[in-house]
């Protein structure tokens, strides 16, 4: 089932409308990067080749796709190619306008000299496309993202550049349509974004259910690939794991970090974070109220998958071995799942005002994030998890993940906290749930409920 990618897919077929263009698409493994290529090509109905290359040499990758071309019939068996520059002459030569499609093209520096790979498909574009729309795909989103800068031999030679991530909470709800709007907040917080997740999911069952089928059995895919794929590419897979242990379900500082895990002041950890940023496997919390404030800055984990599967299961695989899915689920998951469902629901809600903006439904904001408070007065301090920047001030929205409505006396009782603070300039104070508001509960500018979320 394809879902979503409108924007994305219109831009390769635009690039595939004329030969010699060429698309760079990168992105975390399983977010569809692939799939993507191969609905544009279909629908574009020009003739396709992909290849996927192989942590190899050079030469077993072309004996590879050599074999390859010769059963789709394009070559006949005897053919083989000395280099890629020599496969793309004779593919440029058929005169046919082709899509060619090179998977994981990082793949390719494994044991050959990275500048030399891309300076032979810096000639392969310059001489031997003009018959071809070529896409360079890969995981590695450093390696890939150093093939848009100036002094990398393919800089500028991209027509369509493609930055695909996980599908958001909207598009990612259409995976399992049938479910009420908790329990569609439920199973994104849980499983995420990533197409490859979110088709094996059975909204025919309960979230519990899944779960247990997924994360918790040693034969499940998911499991197998939140527990291994999404770090393949990483040397340091063990400090990663590390860190990801460490952060959990939270967002956490990073001298925290550094004393968790027992760190020497010696700027590893900092050098380490900094990889699991530019590989998307965390983010920075930067309050917007403290932008370059490297005290309030924090780090989270942040796919919901490798989340989830960091806070209950990583460490604990010899229990579950032990008790089973089902027994394991009713021992470390059941008592906190709502509390970290909450917690994911915040984001849900950032992102709902955020895609709001863009469709040009709220007006005037500057920023949306979290705000961070230092109450001196009352002696307290915390962060607001959704906050709306504004010309003159901050809206602030406080957020419910109930299976109940929320009722007058919860709303005039967060109400009165907020005003006590004396250090933020509220301008108003609205509130978001996900089964939305009892019936006398009094009119605010901003009563956001599941059926906006999921509108």
């Amino acid at each position: 089932m394809f879902i979503g990618r409108i924007e994305e897919t219109k831009a390769l077929l635009k690039t595939f409308a004329t030969p010699n263009c060429h698309s760079l698409v990168y992105g975390n493994r399983r977010v569809g990067k692939t799939e993507l290529v191969n609905k544009a090509a279909i629908d574009s109905g020009l003739p396709f080749i992909s290849y996927e290359c192989v942590k190899s040499s050079l030469s077993n990758n072309l004996d590879r796709i050599a074999k390859q071309l010769y059963e789709q019939g394009i070559t006949p068996s005897s053919l083989s190619f000395p280099s890629f520059m020599d496969l793309f002459r004779f593919l440029n030569s058929l005169n046919k306008h082709l899509v060619v499609l090179i998977d994981e093209y990082p793949y390719l520096y494994y044991k050959n000299d990275k500048n030399e790979v891309d300076s032979e498909f810096q000639g392969i574009l310059d001489k031997y496309s003009q018959n071809l729309n070529l896409v360079l795909s890969g995981s590695h989103i450093g390696m890939m993202k150093n093939m848009l800068q100036e002094k990398n031999p393919l800089f500028g030679r991209m027509k369509t550049i493609i930055h695909l991530k996980e599908l958001n909470y909207l598009e990612s709800s259409e995976f399992y349509p049938d479910l009420s709007n908790y329990d569609k907040a439920s199973f994104y917080g849980v499983f995420g974004g990533s197409p490859f997740i979110l088709q094996q999911l059975d909204q025919r069952k309960s979230l519990e259910e899944n779960i247990e089928e997924t994360f918790l059995k040693s034969t499940s895919s998911i499991a197998i690939h939140v527990a291994e794929g999404y770090t393949t590419d990483l040397s340091t897979k063990d400090s990663a794991n590390q860190i990801f242990e460490a952060l959990g379900n939270s967002k956490v500082r990073h001298k925290k970090i550094e004393e968790s895990l027992e760190y020497e002041h010696n700027g590893l950890l900092s050098k380490q974070l900094n990889i699991l940023l530019e590989m998307e496997f965390i983010d920075k919390n930067v309050p917007i109220n403290r932008i370059g404030d490297k005290k309030k800055t924090s780090y989270y984990i942040k796919n919901n998958a490798l989340r989830f599967y960091f806070t209950y299961v990583y460490g604990r695989q010899n229990i579950l071995s032990i008790l089973g899915p089902k027994a394991f689920y009713e021992r470390f998951i059941k008592e906190s799942l709502s509390t970290y469902l909450s917690y994911r629901f915040e984001e849900i809600v950032r992102d709902y005002i955020s895609l709001e903006v863009k469709r040009g439904n709220l007006q005037g904001i500057y920023n949306v994030g979290t705000y961070y408070y230092d109450d001196i007065i009352n002696r307290k301090n915390g962060e607001f998890d959704v906050a709306i920047q504004k010309k003159d001030g901050f809206d602030i929205i406080e957020v419910k993940f109930l299976k109940g409505k929320v009722d007058k006396k919860t709303i005039k009782k967060e109400i009165s906290e907020i005003k006590e603070i004396r250090e933020i300039d509220v301008l108003d104070i609205g509130f978001a749930s996900i089964n939305g508001f009892e019936d006398d509960v009094e009119k605010l500018s901003y009563m956001i409920n599941g059926d906006d979320i999921y509108r």
